[in-house]
């Protein structure tokens, strides 16, 4: 199956394919040109597990642009144990490397390895027996070749393009890459669907005869709420689906989820995971007159927050260059933040500063142009825009905080704090706030926090998105 547009100049992207498992781990070098892939080793666990330093430093070598892991079923699609531990292997090899890693079903590889190591010692191309690190190694190669040979990539870490041949947008996954004239339609349009305070909220039919199906495998009763309120207010049905209580738990897998709704005629999945790939596995699925849009990614994406955050600086800055932006957070697990950053530095902005922990950091080659500090008093002076971010309790267990009364001291934006920023600076954060840890009452209650607004924008700037997607499914329907 081949959904979307070929790029017309396609540029090879390298990627890296791996087959886990608890003795040994195949490793393989793939790119999105020939969608070949060659072995390039093995990884061996050691007692307390994997060789993490012997898998970054493969990974800084071979410096590619997206990682893939072999998940391992049943062979009916069931799950087994080594399933949940390859998953973790796949979001620890993220949260370290700071690269997107896909997850591609690995079923039957190792005998497709066997066989072709086979059929090379038959023909001669292969001198020395077969071993079970040469399975390995190839089988690496063949849960790579089976990712790269998808839809074809954009030329991007993605692999699937974002948009139809005439570039109008298709699927939502990521704002890595987007054009700024997207963004900005999508910014500007969002502006159309926001009213004056207490006024009704405007309602059209122009996504009547359009389903939306809202898949959230974790809890978020905001941005599900969010886009079920822009699909119903554009016309369109909708439909929830929490995939931890549908039959995905009982054994189905993923594709068999989409592929029952999709014979329910659904027209547009959104989709929140907190697997890394799983918003592009369903758009890699999915057919020609589908769309998905990711509703937040792991830690990777979350492409209509950091759009919704770049239409409230918008709102009351005018712009985006020219501001001087403080993040201040676990930077390291966010996603918000990363789709924060995409949007800003798309539009202009060039002086973010990022503030963490160290331990909560990310991976120095993420966040490009960024300065990071860890003294929040020095990175809020003469900030225009202060956006906090939530911090799992949890997460301070890596850092040398104890609680979260020291997390508040040393990073909590209190009054006294946010004076240093700019006498007119906005305060934000993407929600839910645990008050008196990342932010002080008076201050996420007070002038300076746009807060409430960011939960507004967001309704907004979803409808911008769905009316896109949704637009062009109508359009190519009637064109028949």
């Amino acid at each position: 199956m081949r959904d979307g547009a070929s790029s017309p100049a396609l540029t090879p992207s390298l990627a890296l394919g791996f087959d886990f498992g608890v003795r040994r781990i195949g490793v393989a070098a793939g790119d999105t040109l020939t969608r070949k892939a060659n072995p390039v080793g093995i990884v061996t666990p050691g007692a307390a597990g994997e060789d993490w330093p012997a898998i970054v430093k493969l990974i800084d070598e071979w410096r590619p642009r997206l990682l893939v892991v072999g998940i391992p079923y049943n062979e009916d699609g069931s799950e087994s144990p080594m399933t949940e531990r390859a998953r973790a292997f796949a979001r620890e090899l993220g949260l370290r490397t700071g690269l997107e890693v896909a997850l591609s079903d690995e079923r039957y590889s190792s005998l497709e390895a066997e066989g072709r190591l086979r059929e090379a010692r038959r023909s001669g191309a292969r001198p020395r027996r077969v071993r079970k690190e040469d399975v390995d190694r190839t089988a690496a190669c063949i849960i790579l070749e089976r990712w790269l040979d998808r839809p074809p990539t954009d030329g991007n870490a993605r692999m699937i393009s974002q948009l139809y041949a005439d570039g109008t947008l298709r699927h939502l996954l990521t704002l890595d890459g987007l054009d700024r004239r997207l963004i900005e339609y999508l910014i500007e349009r969002a502006q159309g669907f926001l009213t004056v305070a207490g006024s009704a909220p405007p309602r059209s039919a122009a996504l009547s005869g359009v389903t939306v199906a809202n898949l959230f495998s974790e809890p978020s009763t905001r941005t599900r709420a969010s886009f079920e309120l822009a699909a119903k207010r554009l016309g369109a049905e909708v439909i929830n689906l929490d995939v931890h209580l549908s039959s995905r738990v009982k054994g189905e897998s993923m594709l068999d989820t989409i592929y029952t709704l999709a014979a329910m005629s659904i027209d547009v999945f959104v989709v929140r995971d907190a697997e890394a790939g799983v918003p592009e596995f369903v758009a890699a699925h999915v057919g020609p007159h589908v769309s998905v849009l990711s509703a937040g990614e792991a830690h990777v994406s979350h492409p209509t927050q950091g759009l919704l955050d770049a239409l409230t600086i918008i709102r009351h800055k005018g712009r985006l260059d020219g501001l001087g932006i403080a993040i201040v957070g676990d930077i390291r697990h966010s996603r918000v933040a990363r789709s924060a950053v995409q949007a800003f530095t798309t539009l202009g902005a060039r002086d973010i500063r990022l503030v963490a922990p160290a331990e909560l950091m990310p991976a120095t080659r993420e966040f490009a142009g960024c300065s990071r500090l860890h003294d929040i008093d020095a990175a809020l002076a003469g900030a225009d825009v202060v956006m906090m971010l939530r911090i799992q309790r949890e997460r301070m267990a890596e850092t040398d905080i104890p609680d979260a009364a020291a997390y508040f001291r040393r990073y909590g934006l209190s009054a006294s704090r946010l004076a240093r920023a700019r006498p007119d600076a906005i305060v934000m954060h993407p929600g839910p706030m645990n008050r008196g840890v990342e932010i002080a009452e008076d201050v996420a209650d007070g002038p300076q926090s746009v807060i409430r607004e960011q939960v507004t924008n967001g309704v907004a700037i979803r409808m911008a998105v769905l009316e896109a997607v949704g637009g062009a499914i109508l359009r190519s329907r009637r064109a028949g």
